[in-house]
């Protein structure tokens, strides 16, 4: 979304692309989420990853809700890694 911060009325709205008024807080987080959505495209990446990485040695591992502790974590988080 596209905002003319020139366009300020006597009420502290902003006017976006479209013609239509926003409060100025609106138009900050938007902002803000539009700035930082490659940041939080690349932090969604590396959690999938590293959440297929735990899920697959879990499953190499055979270890499921019926597995019991102890169990051997250092071989676990070996084949994490």
């Amino acid at each position: 979304m596209v905002f003319d911060l020139h366009a300020e009325n006597e009420c502290g709205l902003v006017k976006n692309s479209n013609g239509k008024w926003f409060p100025f807080l609106v138009v900050q987080v938007v902002t803000a989420v539009d700035a930082l959505h490659l940041e939080f495209r690349a932090v969604d990446n590396l959690v999938a990853c590293n959440t297929s990485r735990v899920l697959r040695a879990f499953q190499n591992a055979r270890v499921g809700s019926h597995v019991s502790l102890p169990f051997d974590l250092d071989n676990l988080f070996a084949k994490m890694l």
